[in-house]
């Protein structure tokens, strides 16, 4: 579980980063729109709101997980990952003690909306977990149970999207 929540950290830590990106991305987008009339109020505070959403994190820490991996990973890639891994049916498995967000690979979807859904859940399931009787049975994943054994088999997909941030990050090493 330590792992899973470690390479969730390394997501995580490049949330501001992928968020930033994307703010000046759409809002370029807009000011370069012909349509964008700097004597328009109505376009003067969509600039506003726009340029506020670059300064202030506005988002929540799953629609930051989602733009995240929008910006590292394609869906492509993703579902690749997935088959090559044979992780297909233990995503999609309804009777998941890991979290209700399945991912069906062969629905056409959005999936990494749900695949941050789903990563989100776990990471809640792990730091929000409490025991609640002297056998360890209660609400989240409990780290010493058969949960570290379903993680264990999500923790290929969750490294490979870190990797991917790191890589996407990453700047020339120049001595």
């Amino acid at each position: 579980m330590i792992r899973y929540w470690s390479f969730y950290q390394v997501l995580e830590y490049f949330f501001p980063h992928f968020d930033k990106q994307v703010a000046v991305a759409e809002l370029t987008r807009f000011l370069r729109n012909p349509l964008f009339d700097p004597h328009d109020e109505e376009s003067v505070l969509n600039v506003a709101e726009l340029a506020s959403s670059v300064s202030n994190n506005v988002k929540n820490e799953e629609e930051q997980l989602y733009t995240t991996l929008r910006s590292v990973v394609s869906e492509l890639e993703v579902k690749r990952f997935i088959r090559d891994h044979e992780l297909e049916e233990h995503l999609s498995d309804k009777n998941s003690e890991l979290s209700t967000v399945r991912i069906q690979v062969s629905r056409e979807e959005d999936i990494l909306r749900r695949l941050a859904a789903r990563i989100y859940a776990i990471r809640c399931g792990i730091v929000h977990s409490k025991s609640t009787n002297s056998k360890g049975a209660g609400s989240g994943l409990l780290p010493g149970t058969h949960h570290d054994d379903l993680i264990l088999i999500e923790l290929p997909l969750i490294e490979f999207l870190a990797q991917q941030a790191l890589l996407k990050t990453a700047t020339k090493f120049q001595i």
